[in-house]
């Protein structure tokens, strides 16, 4: 069995992640420190799993690339992040369109361990977003309906970006409301096949730009297998040792562990 990771490897027979049987596991490097045992051994955990041939096939109908129709608006979206990246990474693309966008995002990653990476997608957000909007955000009350309005914004805003969605209803914190955000298949994680910028570059630095900035607590569950994600506006995420997305593992179509041996 080949491992798409480098670095020290912990065997982790008996844990028991669904699925998956008995393999060889690395700690994730989103928690990773220096003393990779030590950290191992205080965690307890394991977070990350980087191996080809315990991958299941995708379904069918996953092989089948969606196509997209960006209007000129969202294209000039897609452009305006895709500079943005560009400017703060120092390099550039020569793919355009959204392959630019996933393109620059897979450079961004290259060399830089976990906590550089979501700091970088902090500053792009700052970047984009302006403070004076940060802040009337952060006085505005919070209440219920407040969950159900984020919820309806990025529905009607964010197609270009996550791809089609819906909203559903779930309890919250002991109440029912609409406030979930279902992603039928994020286009992003369909274009990068990568586990680890998902994890790195899109939940883990929304869910805390989001819950800092904003004071709006965010809960992202991606389902690796058929690439949905459900964005629970108002449910505050569970410690990163308690969160499946930490266990998964990378796609055997890993384009970033392929370039670099490593898709984190």
């Amino acid at each position: 069995m080949n491992s798409l990771c480098s670095g020290p490897l912990v065997s982790t027979s008996g844990l028991g992640v669904k699925g998956l049987g008995s393999a060889t596991f690395l700690p994730s490097p989103l928690v990773r420190s220096q003393n990779t045992r030590n950290a191992f051994v205080r965690r307890g955990k394991v977070y990350c799993v980087l191996q080809e041939e315990l991958v299941p096939a995708p379904a069918p109908h996953l092989n089948v690339p969606t196509q997209y129709e960006d209007s000129w608006l969202e294209k000039k979206s897609i452009q305006f992040l895709t500079n943005r990246l560009e400017r703060l990474s120092g390099k550039t693309t020569e793919l355009e369109g959204y392959d630019g966008f996933v393109d620059m995002t897979r450079k961004l990653v290259h060399g830089l361990p976990a906590s550089s990476q979501r700091d970088t997608v902090h500053k792009l957000l700052h970047m984009v977003l302006p403070s004076w909007l940060l802040f009337t955000f952060r006085l505005v009350p919070k209440a219920t309906f407040l969950n159900e309005y984020y919820a309806v914004f990025t529905k009607l805003f964010f197609r270009w970006l996550i791809g089609d969605t819906e909203i559903r209803e779930a309890e919250v914190n002991g109440v029912m409301m609409r406030s979930t955000v279902h992603i039928k298949k994020c286009r992003y994680l369909e274009n990068s096949q990568c586990v680890g910028l998902c994890v790195n570059l899109c939940k883990n630095p929304t869910q805390e730009f989001i819950g800092k900035q904003f004071g709006m607590p965010l809960t992202m569950n991606p389902n690796f297998e058929d690439m949905s994600c459900d964005m629970i506006y108002g449910l505050k995420p569970p410690p990163i040792e308690e969160d499946d997305a930490y266990k998964q593992p990378c796609y055997s179509l890993c384009k970033t562990a392929k370039q670099k041996d490593n898709c984190a």
